[in-house]
């Protein structure tokens, strides 16, 4: 796709409320945008789509949408039940009108490009939308978190469910939803990873890290590379220099799912 990734684009917004859709639009039309279309839900957006006339490179839809809800949506989309590729490998945006960890795990097991929580200002709507464009298709996890820490885990380069465009990406290597965010002055890249990373050994865990390190570096990302997984009570538990504990604890794991901004391709 060119430099110039919002102005080539073709989106479809999708949802019942005016007023998201309305915003949406106009946040994509301030930043140049020409390819802009609307669905109230989810049928409506795939006549759109199936035209012929109009493939979406995004789709930028709500949760609260029917007869299929925004997840349903997707899920549908990624396994092919609309056809195959482009359609399958369209770029997906989420929109939740409240924090909702379980939507936010859902979405990107069902390999949401991003999810948008909450309200949303138009410099950082647009930031993430020329994110999501700019990175490229990949598969991964289907059904599991972003990377598991467990042996056996994921799907491997034998799943059926796997595409062509898995190619681009080695037997051996993964490729990892991370959040490249710049917090307190400081650059971090935090990596979601399965509560089963707690319970490594330390040597594990440095070579997890390690790893990602590389990862991050290659992608050319900035930052502090700390991984994060689910704590109890619903808390975050992280691996990180002491510098940075005070502000990873201002920090949940649903504000971490809901920044994913970037991927990391990890051996």
């Amino acid at each position: 796709m060119p430099s110039s990734y919002i102005e080539t684009a073709r989106f479809i917004i999708v949802g019942p409320d005016k007023g998201f859709k309305s915003k949406v639009e106009r946040y994509l039309l301030l930043s140049n945008a020409v390819n802009v279309k609307s669905a109230e839900d989810p049928l409506t957006a795939l006549r759109i789509a199936q035209s012929g006339t109009f493939q979406p490179e995004c789709i930028i839809a709500s949760y609260d949408t029917l007869p299929l809800n925004g997840l349903q949506f997707l899920g549908n989309l990624r396994a092919k039940r609309y056809g195959g590729k482009p359609l399958s490998e369209v770029r997906f945006i989420l929109a939740l009108k409240e924090p909702a960890d379980d939507l936010v795990v859902m979405a990107y097991r069902y390999l949401a490009n991003s999810v948008i929580v909450g309200t949303f200002d138009r410099d950082e709507f647009i930031g993430r939308v020329q994110r999501v464009l700019k990175q490229p298709w990949t598969t991964t996890d289907r059904l599991t978190e972003p990377w598991s820490a467990g042996p056996g885990n994921g799907s491997g380069p034998n799943d059926p469910d796997r595409t062509s465009s898995d190619a681009a990406t080695s037997k051996n290597s993964r490729t990892i939803r991370v959040a490249n965010i710049r917090k307190n002055s400081r650059d971090l890249i935090l990596v979601p990873l399965e509560s089963a990373f707690g319970a490594c050994p330390d040597e594990k865990k440095r070579m997890i890290i390690g790893a990602l390190e590389n990862g991050a570096a290659k992608a050319g990302l900035r930052g502090d590379v700390v991984a994060v997984w689910p704590g109890k009570e619903g808390g975050m538990e992280f691996l990180a220099p002491v510098s940075l504990h005070r502000t990873l604890r201002s920090i949940t794991l649903s504000d971490v799912r809901s920044t994913i901004n970037a991927l990391v391709e990890v051996s």
